[in-house]
């Protein structure tokens, strides 16, 4: 049983996804039961779907979330890169990447996270690209809010130093302002018992 399975292209723009599902789990179905099957003994039926490719990442979505259906790679001998939906991995790898970026600055600023069981969620209206542009909107501001962040540490250390340096530079400078009115005020009062 996978969730993160693809279907395999043909030439004609269909997309065919060879799919085993066990005899028992319509039974369940039937019921109203949907917990999967755990044991590979269970007889199951081999079936070949064609989808059209638009519509097939949705198909592979909703048969995932059943839960009774296995999905067989019908172009195991083919390389990885050749595939034709590479570039679809490659765009989930990005937004893969970029939740564990947000995942991150939530973990970094304390707050806790509530994590939910993705087949719970009614993701019916959610469109990849509008997550990607989402996605890229908000990396960006947390990005330009962590690099304000920095620029503002940097500057409060720098105005924390320049107050030290001048308290340190007021101190230097009242002290010889006392020893030159001391040795002012010496030499006058020397001065005046000679004359």
């Amino acid at each position: 049983q996978s969730r993160g399975a693809r279907p395999c292209d043909d030439a004609a723009g269909f997309s065919s996804v060879m799919a085993t599902t066990t005899v028992a789990s319509r039974a369940r179905r039937a019921a109203g039961l949907h917990a999967p099957e755990l044991f590979r003994s269970v007889p199951m039926e081999r079936i070949q779907l064609f989808v059209e490719r638009e519509v097939g990442h949705d198909t592979v979505d909703e048969l995932a979330k059943l839960g009774c259906v296995s999905f067989v790679d019908l172009n195991a001998d083919v390389n990885a890169f050749q595939r034709n939906f590479v570039s679809d991995v490659k765009r989930m790898d990005e937004l893969e990447r970029k939740l564990r970026f947000f995942e991150g600055q939530v973990k970094l600023s304390g707050v806790q996270m509530v994590h939910v069981d993705p087949l719970e969620v009614d993701d019916s209206n959610v469109r990849v690209g509008e997550l990607e542009n989402q996605f890229d909107d908000l990396e960006r501001e947390l990005v330009q809010m962590e690099r304000n962040q920095n620029t503002l540490k940097r500057d409060y250390h720098e105005l924390v130093e320049l107050k030290h340096v001048l308290r340190k530079a007021a101190l230097i400078f009242a002290q010889t302002d006392a020893d030159l009115g001391a040795a002012s005020g010496g030499a006058a009062a020397g001065g005046g018992g000679g004359a």
